[in-house]
């Protein structure tokens, strides 16, 4: 086979067969010949008619070198033109539509062939495939007409990486805290440019970056937070999920008995609420500088060293680890006042005495003056320092009794005696007719 000298033909080559195998036989004229073949595949660079000289040599060849010459007349029409689109679609999770728009011109193309680099085929006229690597993919389509011609192109699918989501949320949290979220999303080439947030409680979020961030969920449970990123090129991640436990917490209150007086006790009375667990830990407060963490909610009694107004806090610890709310509430200890008081008025029936006190007090401190007034009548209590009163009938030694209460805290009662209530005196005259 002498390629060699038949222009345009790939490979050239000249081929030397000893004891070819015939691949058919044919009578003629009732002489058996024996058909050979050159099996390999050959194209050519240009159309037109083209001869291929062929030396054979046979035993049954009748000359001196038992050798014979022949050209095989060889053919060569214009092929189809195979083509093919695929989709937009060029991220890794994405699946590919591959769809041919060959030229078969006057041929009638009756096979199609798809050859992948992972060594996967199809024989449709349309396909799709969904690689499992990102980066440059060489596909060959080949077409193949009912003559024989064929024809193949090969482009390159270039898949860009899927990113991967990947993030770190607390375990467990209590209600009265907030979770703290940590990304560690990637991609291979390319860069993050979105984060898609689900919270598991009707919330979502995107975000334009990675940086860690808290998240406070309103109630207690069990919530599942989802992540979706995408890179700059577009492709998305598959959800990553991760649950986390919201705990409930307990929620602390108190009370007290009573504002006080300096020197005076208060009791305070706890009234927390446990959820999930009891509650095993008091932490105080005083105000003053001084704290305390007590493991039982019974009433205990504390006193200040001075006077002032003082905000009591509160937490407590529930047996699930959870902290409370801090509950205040404002304690005020004042000085014991003392009920010093001025008294005016004319000793006689039906006249007024106006009453005054002069104990110095401050008007943000609820405050109030009791009067009594010795005479069996209704004894009052005002919010002035000041009060009058009316004395309907004569009396000696009459005492007036006064105390004064500042935040709760009362004073001594001091007295002050009117030595006597006189009747009014009684005009009366008469008239002389004698004179």
């Amino acid at each position: 086979w002498k390629l060699s000298q038949v222009a345009g033909i790939f490979p050239n080559t000249d081929s030397v067969i000893a004891n070819p195998v015939p691949i058919a036989t044919e009578i003629i004229n009732g002489r058996t010949y024996y058909v050979y073949s050159l099996q390999q595949d050959f194209s050519f660079a240009n159309t037109g008619i083209f001869y291929l000289p062929l030396t054979y040599t046979a035993a049954v060849i009748e000359n001196c070198s038992q050798t014979e010459q022949a050209n095989i007349k060889i053919e060569v029409k214009p092929g189809p033109e195979a083509s093919f689109n695929f989709s937009a679609g060029v991220c890794l999770q994405d699946t590919i539509h591959f769809t041919g728009t060959s030229n078969a011109g006057i041929f009638n193309i009756t096979r199609y062939n798809w050859l992948f680099d992972d060594a996967t085929t199809s024989s449709a006229v349309d396909t799709s495939k969904r690689f499992v690597t990102p980066g440059a993919h060489p596909v060959r389509y080949r077409i193949i007409a009912d003559n024989g011609c064929m024809d193949d192109t090969i482009r390159t699918v270039t898949i860009l990486p899927q990113p991967i989501a990947k993030f770190g949320v607390d375990a467990s949290i209590c209600s009265s805290d907030s979770v703290y979220i940590t990304d560690t999303s990637l991609v291979a080439a390319g860069s993050i440019t979105s984060w898609q947030w689900n919270f598991g409680d009707g919330n979502t979020e995107v975000r334009t970056n990675g940086n860690p961030f808290y998240h406070r969920y309103i109630t207690a449970g069990t919530y599942q937070v989802s992540l979706i990123v995408s890179s700059n090129n577009g492709c998305k991640s598959d959800t990553l999920k991760k649950s986390t436990i919201v705990l409930p917490a307990p929620t602390a209150k108190f009370g007290f008995d009573r504002n006080v007086c300096l020197g005076q006790f208060i009791q305070f009375s706890d009234s927390s609420l446990p959820v999930g667990g009891p509650i095993t830990q008091w932490h105080w407060n005083y105000g003053d500088g001084n704290t305390e963490i007590r493991t039982s909610d019974s009433n205990f009694n504390y006193t200040y060293a001075a006077i002032g107004s003082y905000t009591v806090t509160l937490t407590v610890n529930g047996a699930s680890g959870c902290k409370s709310n801090t509950y205040p509430l404002t304690v005020n200890v004042t000085a014991k006042p003392s009920a010093i008081f001025t008294l005016n008025g004319k000793a006689c029936i039906d006249s007024t005495f106006s009453f005054s006190s002069a104990t110095v007090y401050n008007a943000s401190i609820p405050s109030a003056w009791y009067w009594e007034y010795g005479d069996g009548q209704m004894n009052t209590i005002t919010t002035t320092h000041t009060a009058t009163h009316g004395y309907q009938l004569a009396a000696t030694s009459v005492r007036v009794r006064h105390a004064v209460t500042f935040g709760g805290c009362a004073s001594d009662t001091t007295e002050q005696v009117i030595p006597v209530i006189y009747r009014n005196p009684s005009a009366s005259f008469s008239i002389n007719d004698a004179t």
